[in-house]
């Protein structure tokens, strides 16, 4: 099957004032090659993303940004089961903002029924929220707790420490009684 994609692409992509217009021909390029696609929400550029980030309602915005979205990536011929959406923490928001986010991860699953891909490894939102710059060691740290909390909600998880961020989920899945976690022998 010489046409499949072997690989997930990222298509970025922001509000109506700040949107990345990218290549017209992205969409239509992913549908004939059945690449699975992750839309993942960002306001501005990378350049000014972080330059006064301002929404109306934050979660309300994100969803219409990927309404918009994926009325075109359907459109274009994407296969809905191809299509994953990532709300883009860190990406143009600050952490008022992606706590609101985290917080209506089902909320956003729910309205879209699309898997969910988030990242918070390492993001400067966990320095914000304990009040002072982390160490690498502590930041992964507290990703580990954010990824265990978040996890229920999310078909994928962008980790920087996999091995890590793998044990934090398997403990995660034995505090909640999940049947394929649980107590391993040394």
């Amino acid at each position: 099957a010489s046409h499949l994609c072997p690989v997930v692409l990222m298509h970025m992509q922001g509000t109506p004032r700040t949107q990345m217009t990218g290549d017209p021909t992205m969409f239509p390029l992913i549908a004939s090659h059945l690449c699975p696609v992750v839309l993942m929400h960002m306001q501005g550029t990378p350049r000014t993303m972080q330059v006064a980030p301002t929404y109306a309602n934050v979660v309300d915005d994100v969803c219409a940004s990927f309404e918009r979205q994926l009325t075109k990536a359907l459109a274009a011929g994407i296969a809905a089961s191809a299509i994953m959406l990532d709300p883009g923490i860190g990406f143009g928001k600050t952490p008022e903002h992606n706590l609101a986010l985290l917080r209506a991860l089902p909320r956003l699953h729910a309205t879209f029924a699309r898997p969910l891909v988030v990242g918070v490894s390492r993001k400067s939102l966990l320095s914000a929220l304990v009040g002072q710059p982390l160490t690498a060691s502590e930041r992964d740290g507290a990703s580990h707790i954010l990824h265990a909390l978040i996890a229920e909600h999310c078909a994928l998880l962008r980790v920087h420490d996999v091995v890590s961020a793998r044990h934090a989920l398997t403990i995660a899945q034995a505090m909640r009684g999940s049947t394929d976690g649980g107590v391993h022998a040394p």
